[in-house]
């Protein structure tokens, strides 16, 4: 399942890229209003093999919650991504915040995986 969610996530990324979807003159909403929320249902979504992971280790290790925080931590900076959009969310406050917190919650991801690296490497 995380495979299809991770294939999806590569297509949606090089839509995303595209001339005619990244274009605002062809695709005036494609940047501003669609791909924000296909974003957040991807990472709604990308929570369950998340979860599954955890749920399904008999005794999990150090790194195994390291992951899972990992991946909420990854997860939850898409689910937000709306809010960073103005064409959304008509606050430039709010977009600020939003944008600042999907970058703590990006350090957090990177910092928990670098975590997790230790924790396999001590087989914990």
């Amino acid at each position: 399942m995380n495979d299809i969610f991770t294939t999806l996530g590569v297509a949606k990324t090089f839509a995303d890229n595209s001339n005619s979807l990244s274009n605002p003159e062809k695709a005036p909403n494609w940047s501003s209003r669609y791909s924000p929320v296909l974003e957040s249902m991807l990472n709604v979504v990308w929570l369950i093999p998340a979860a599954g992971a955890i749920i399904q280790t008999k005794k999990p290790k150090t790194s195994d919650w390291l992951t899972l925080a990992g991946n909420l931590s990854f997860d939850l900076g898409g689910i937000i991504t709306p809010g960073s959009e103005s064409a959304i969310v008509k606050s430039p406050q709010a977009n600020v915040a939003f944008f600042a917190a999907m970058e703590v919650l990006t350090a957090s991801y990177g910092l928990l995986s670098m975590g997790n690296g230790i924790a396999l490497g001590k087989r914990d």
